[in-house]
């Protein structure tokens, strides 16, 4: 299989993915904020944010782990790919050892101190978060295989894992609900961590079946100070790049908490899971690249890396602003619909963080170019001490009683100033034409987004009856395909498109 095949493979999986398994997570969610009630959901977003907001060394380590895996198989070097794999997955034990034992002492702590609970729920408080710090060990001794799938470029597998993830979590939530004279947030919780509990038996079993490399066991010649040099001082930048974006989000969830007590979390949680289950298109793209846009470092092919960066930004936004983009005007009635009522302040939160998402998106895969070149400290200092610093600053506008919308634009603003830092950023480091990238991936993007917008207006000022949002999604969907075609793709891309829909064609 050709490397551009492969990606289109990997891309149609991840995508189906996506989409099967976002249909299903707002179906849980909705299951699980009705059967909770408007307060238990807010505990559970807060307790479960907090100890997910060391999730992020988890992700640094997968990516590290990717991408030292994905370099070596680009120069060549695959004797090493058993070490790095063998001393990774030593880190991640001895992570998941520090960070459980550490959680548990300090428990008491963080429910009864730092967070605004009720006081007839604190001891269910309590028991999320036991449950919510074992599924934290258990996501971080997954990592390494999962990093591994991902460098081997074996995206189907993780496809399909993680479909099946989605429907067995969604029957168990709703079989665990109907049992009377249970803790219904303990129950879910419970859900949760079994869920990933079998997700790391497949992904390990499977694992160490089909790859050589892949071992359970860590022999101690193995262990090697240069590997682990090596993967934590990468991993180290990488957490930083991580925490960040976690600590912002999650960070924000703990401030409302703090000002504005649970229910406002309900609403901020309803729009993390919207923006989560609607960033599938960056994920499927990313997933389906990264290995290509590393792999093609490792071989010291700079053009080609900078190009695929590019493409990557250029691709990954604009589905991302054709399939997400539309339901922005139509959120009101859409989340009436779907949990009953909408709750206060959550079509605030939702438009902020898609379009920040959106904003970061343009040059995401700048940042992915940044992770090839290797040597990533300065690049990841400068694009997250803005985001680190905002914390104080949306503290302080609570502080001194500025409303709620006020945090989100200050969320929006520093996302923007990164995103655009970036372009500069990479032209120094790597090369890269400003120009050529404004051109190419910018100006399209910007237009496309004009294109939608004035498109959905037109239609929410022309008409008004009750399932208006399919007209609108409808037409903007439409619209947007016609330009994309017409101004996005460059000849080469639409000559790229039709040959692949040619051969498919004649294949069936």
């Amino acid at each position: 299989m050709t490397p551009s095949t492969r990606i289109i493979v990997n891309t149609i999986a991840q995508y189906c993915r996506s989409v099967i398994t976002m249909a299903l997570a707002f179906v849980t969610t909705r299951v699980v904020f009705r059967g909770l009630g408007v307060v238990d959901y807010g505990i559970f977003s807060v307790v479960a944010g907090l100890v997910s907001m060391l999730g992020f060394i988890t992700n640094a380590l997968v990516i590290t782990t990717q991408r030292y895996i994905s370099y070596s198989h680009g120069y060549g070097e695959k004797s090493e790919i058993h070490r790095i794999f063998v001393n990774s997955l030593f880190i991640h034990v001895v992570i998941a050892i520090v960070l459980t034992l550490a959680l548990l002492l300090f428990k008491d702590t963080f429910v009864e101190h730092w967070l605004n609970i009720p006081a007839g729920r604190m001891g269910a408080a309590s028991a999320v978060y036991i449950i919510m710090v074992i599924l934290l060990a258990l996501t971080v001794l997954e990592a390494p295989f999962r990093a591994l799938f991902v460098a081997r470029e074996n995206i189907v597998f993780i496809s399909c894992v993680e479909i099946l993830d989605a429907v067995v979590k969604l029957t168990m939530v709703v079989m665990s609900f109907r049992i009377a004279g249970i803790d219904k947030l303990i129950a879910y919780s419970n859900v949760m961590a079994l869920v990933m509990l079998i997700n790391f038996i497949v992904f390990s079993v499977y694992a160490m079946l089909k790859y050589e490399e892949c071992t359970l066991k860590i022999k101690r010649h193995d262990i090697c100070k240069k590997y682990i040099l090596g993967l934590t001082h990468f991993a180290g930048w990488t957490t930083v790049d991580t925490a960040s974006a976690v600590l912002r989000s999650q960070g924000i969830a703990v401030i409302l908490n703090n000002f504005l007590g649970a229910v406002i979390n309900a609403a901020f949680g309803i729009a993390m899971q919207i923006k989560g289950a609607s960033s599938f298109i960056f994920t499927s793209i990313m997933n389906a690249m990264i290995p290509q846009i590393m792999k093609a470092e490792g071989a010291g092919n700079r053009g080609k890396m900078l190009q695929l960066s590019a493409m990557m930004s250029k691709y990954s936004t604009s589905l991302m602003i054709l399939s997400v983009f539309p339901i922005l005007f139509e959120l009101p009635s859409l989340l009436t619909l779907w949990l009953g009522s909408e709750p206060e302040h959550a079509t605030m939160f939702c438009v902020f963080l898609i379009v920040a998402f959106l904003i970061d998106g343009v040059s995401l895969g700048l940042h992915v170019a940044n992770q090839a070149l290797g040597s990533i400290g300065p690049y990841t200092l400068t694009m997250n001490i803005p985001k680190i610093l905002s914390l104080g600053l949306i503290w302080l506008v609570l502080e001194w009683e500025y409303s709620v919308e006020s945090v989100m634009w200050i969320y929006l603003i520093v996302e923007t100033m990164v995103s655009l830092y970036r372009i500069p950023f990479t032209a120094r480091r790597a090369g890269l034409s400003m120009l050529d990238y404004t051109k190419s991936v910018v100006l399209p993007l910007v237009m496309l987004t004009m294109a939608i917008t004035v498109c959905c207006e037109l239609i929410i000022h022309l008409f008004d009856f009750q399932l208006r949002f399919i007209l609108t999604y409808g037409t903007a969907v439409v619209t947007g395909i016609v330009f994309m075609w017409t101004f996005l793709l460059k000849e080469q891309e639409k000559a790229f498109i039709k040959e692949k829909l040619h051969r498919t064609s004649h294949a069936n």
